[in-house]
């Protein structure tokens, strides 16, 4: 909160998962906007014709319903906090997959994986292998 004061925002920019002990790396851009990082990270998902600049329009209708705060972001992935949590989250857990295949078919399993997945972690994320 005190960064974020002084116009600065902290997010994961790389994580390894402890893999082989690499650390992972941490972002920092005098910056509070989260659509203006993640258009100068260039975020996209590309593989699946999602533009840096589709994403944003993306990233801010699920902003308009759910306010979400940024926790990282790099070339292929996003991720964020979600404040205020759907009613329906198989639901919301379905427009994801329909955005973003690979979170489930790659990840979770099913959507209703991702849906529990969502609602315990309270996190969205978009990732695009």
């Amino acid at each position: 909160d005190d960064f974020r004061k002084k116009g600065y925002t902290i997010f994961l920019l790389e994580n390894n998962f402890d893999i082989e002990n690499k650390p992972d790396k941490i972002g920092v851009l005098k910056e509070t906007d989260k659509y203006s990082i993640l258009k100068q990270i260039g975020t996209d998902g590309i593989n699946y014709d999602i533009t840096n600049d589709s994403l944003i329009k993306i990233v801010k209708k699920f902003d308009n319903k759910y306010s979400l705060e940024l926790i990282g972001a790099s070339g292929d992935w996003c991720e964020f906090k979600i404040v205020n949590e759907p009613k329906d989250w198989t639901a919301f857990a379905k427009e994801v997959y329909e955005i973003c295949p690979d979170v489930v078919d790659q990840g979770t399993g099913t959507v209703e994986a991702l849906a529990e997945e969502m609602k315990g972690s309270k996190m969205l994320y978009f990732w695009w292998d």
